[in-house]
């Protein structure tokens, strides 16, 4: 799930397809992130998630590279006959050089995502680390897989800390981009997938942007009454 990092446990995901049967309800899973499982047990496999009104989406973007903006969507034929009609009208077709590079990374046995998620692992614990000594005060709990942590602030401050960050060059989704009607004041995702030193100055900036936001907010004291002597 972007952005907790949580999984749908086994159980309630086949109670969930169980409950699709016999209504026309039409299921689209965003499964951009279920490969990038770091901690705990896998995803579930693709063959244990079809059926015939459940749409299925990935992309390598989000799983291997982001520059490589190819993505799929598993359906059934019926679906996948109306999508391809209708996107003939709106989209020329993906580029070939990046079709090209997915044929390679799809055929490679898994050995793109095998050296990703080491990486990404070890990235999540250095955020989460730095965060811990920078800023003591958040709770940042350990996603069990994803792209991003999911921080629970210590008000309810989150946009105006994403616009703090920008004006030292940090640009953050705050968390009511999340939720509905202001809902996630109280959260912002946080992503991991940079290199360390990179994420070493994003919470650097990070902290800076929530000093002078506290600054900012922190209630002025009024000045002490003076003595006034009445003879």
């Amino acid at each position: 799930h972007n952005p907790t990092g949580r999984m749908m446990r086994a159980a309630d995901r086949l109670r969930l397809l169980a409950g699709l049967k016999g209504c026309e309800t039409l299921l689209v899973l965003d499964e951009t992130l279920v490969e990038l499982t770091l901690s705990g047990p896998p995803a579930l496999t693709a063959s244990a998630v079809d059926a015939p009104r459940v749409v299925r989406l990935g992309s390598l973007s989000k799983s291997v590279w982001g520059g490589l903006r190819i993505g799929w969507i598993r359906a059934d034929r019926a679906v996948i006959q109306r999508l391809a009609q209708s996107r003939a009208s709106f989209d020329l077709g993906a580029p070939i050089l990046e079709q090209l590079a997915a044929v390679e990374l799809l055929g490679d046995g898994g050995a793109g995502l095998a050296a990703r998620r080491p990486l990404l692992r070890a990235r999540r614990d250095h955020l989460r680390m730095r965060l811990a000594e920078r800023l003591p005060e958040w709770v940042c709990p350990r996603p069990a897989g994803g792209l991003s942590v999911w921080a629970q602030l210590p008000a309810p401050i989150s946009s105006a800390l994403a616009v703090q960050a920008a004006e030292r060059g940090l640009r953050l989704a705050s968390g009511p981009r999340f939720g509905v009607d202001g809902a996630f004041e109280h959260r912002l995702r946080l992503p991991y997938t940079l290199p360390e030193p990179v994420l070493d100055v994003a919470v650097e900036r990070l902290a800076q942007a929530a000093e002078a936001l506290e600054r900012k907010t922190r209630p002025v004291s009024a000045p002490p009454p003076r003595r006034v002597a009445v003879y």
